[in-house]
């Protein structure tokens, strides 16, 4: 609940905070005749994870 004036308008802001989380993305390298897979390259990578959110409220002066 923002507090205020009447006359006073208000807004709320959700901020979204991220920590880097390293996950491993397999793909097929090689298939034999019959289409099953024979060979994987795993590749690492950093992917961003949602961790909390900030509030933010402003209201005009």
């Amino acid at each position: 609940k923002l507090k205020g004036k009447a006359y006073e308008r208000g807004m709320v802001w959700i901020v979204p905070v991220f920590k880097l989380i390293n996950i491993t993305l397999s793909t097929i390298n090689t298939t034999n005749d019959s289409g099953q897979v024979t060979e994987v390259k795993e590749e690492q990578i950093q992917f961003p994870l949602p961790v909390s959110a900030r509030i933010l409220g402003l209201k005009t002066a």
